[in-house]
């Protein structure tokens, strides 16, 4: 069990009382986890430790919701397993018709956005000397900032688990993904609203979850990559293809923090201070 009290394992061992409703691992029962929050992490073709952008995205339910949502999504996706942004044919009609079918699912089902990203230049000044330095910092605080308004939005007296996508491609960042739920706690200095009232966490859980042959990351490579083009060109073909999941559930914009933001965020993650 890591500092903090919050137990971290992989989510991928089946669970009886959800099995065929593609929740297999998730809410708890022995914690009274009602709600789960479903991420990852998506970085632009030119990150790397001192450059780019980053950004972690995805959204949050309860069960009913994460349930309405797996069913409706594989209903409309159609011959297709899962669906895989990076994968699609963009030249064809038929990718048009499947983001839009898709984009409205998630605020439909009743799960609600979670969006944060980074510019690493604009806090890369700050980086070198800091016990941050070997992490991708932008990734830490897009993260922390997701999970801290996750766990603001959920009633006093109910417990959140979080759930990344274990892949080879992200793998290394899962080290920066547990360093910044490890060091959540101390936020609670500056916002008790992360604690509930018996003085313990709202965050019960977080772990990772094998992304191959469920539709639950699904929701996050869209919003993600929607994101991402809304950064590079809002007013490409391939950023409008993709704004349905955006428009649906109210997100505006590429979704980063400004700048001061981010640097007095950075500033209380190596203090603990507001």
């Amino acid at each position: 069990m890591p500092e903090g009290g919050i137990p971290v394992e992989t989510l991928d061992k089946p669970k009886s009382e959800h099995k065929d409703t593609g929740l297999d691992g998730l809410f708890f029962k022995p914690e009274n986890i009602g709600w789960a929050l479903v991420i990852k992490g998506y970085f632009d073709e030119s990150f790397d430790e001192r450059s780019g952008s980053v950004w972690v995205a995805g959204h949050l339910g309860d069960e009913s919701a994460w349930k309405k949502y797996v069913i409706d999504w594989k209903q409309s996706l159609g011959d297709r397993q899962q669906l895989h942004m990076s994968d699609l044919r963009w030249a064809k009609p038929y990718t048009r018709t499947l983001l839009s079918r898709l984009g409205p699912i998630p605020a439909q089902s009743g799960l609600r956005p979670f969006v944060s990203g980074v510019r690493t230049s604009d806090i890369a000044d700050l980086v070198a000397g800091t016990r941050l330095e070997h992490y991708s910092n932008g990734y830490i605080l897009s993260l922390i900032e997701v999970t801290c308004q996750a766990v603001l939005s959920i009633p006093d007296g109910e417990y959140l688990e979080v759930v990344f996508e274990d892949r080879d491609q992200t793998r290394a960042h899962a080290r920066d993904a547990l360093f910044a739920m490890h060091i959540m706690p101390q936020f609670a200095n500056s916002m008790p609203q992360l604690l509930i009232s018996d003085g313990s966490t709202k965050l019960a859980k977080y772990g990772f979850m094998q992304g191959s042959g469920t539709v639950l990351f699904d929701q996050a490579d869209y919003l993600c990559y929607s994101l991402l083009q809304q950064h590079r060109d809002r007013n490409s073909e391939r950023a409008g293809l993709c704004r349905p999941i955006l428009e649906w559930s109210g997100v505006a914009g590429d979704g980063f923090m400004d700048r001061d933001e981010a640097r007095n965020m950075f500033t209380s993650l190596l203090t603990g201070k507001d």
